[in-house]
């Protein structure tokens, strides 16, 4: 293979892992609050799972559940763990869980209305 075809297998490689890179991790992605709001977080590794389950979720009995004690598992098991995060969220307002993703250090993100938008002091 000559240097520019090995780039550019490369680069193949690489831009499809990228683009499949949310579905690695569980839990990742949107999930409703309460208040209706809309928040964005996503785990990346195994501390932030811990933190994840301890300190936002409240269910430390989850980082030694089966289902979800690995992120090959928490990925077979998405519906189920699903479920869990938009139970807990489900009760909470999107201020209360970007303060406990904060204090786990997840990396979130809140999707603000307009208003929002317009009033965040930046």
């Amino acid at each position: 293979m000559d240097g520019l075809s090995g780039v550019l297998q490369l680069q193949r490689r690489s831009s499809r892992t990228r683009r499949c890179e949310p579905c690695r991790y569980r839990a990742y992605g949107p999930f409703q609050s309460g208040d209706g709001k809309t928040v964005y977080l996503g785990i990346q590794n195994e501390r932030e799972w811990d933190g994840f389950c301890r300190t936002v979720l409240q269910r430390a009995d989850l980082t030694t559940d089966a289902r979800f004690n690995s992120n090959m598992n928490r990925v077979a098991n998405r519906p189920a763990l699903h479920a869990i995060v938009h139970d807990v969220f489900g009760r909470l307002a999107a201020d209360e869980i970007v303060r406990r993703l904060e204090a786990a250090q997840i990396a979130n993100a809140r999707m603000n209305t307009m208003q929002e938008f317009v009033e965040h002091p930046s």
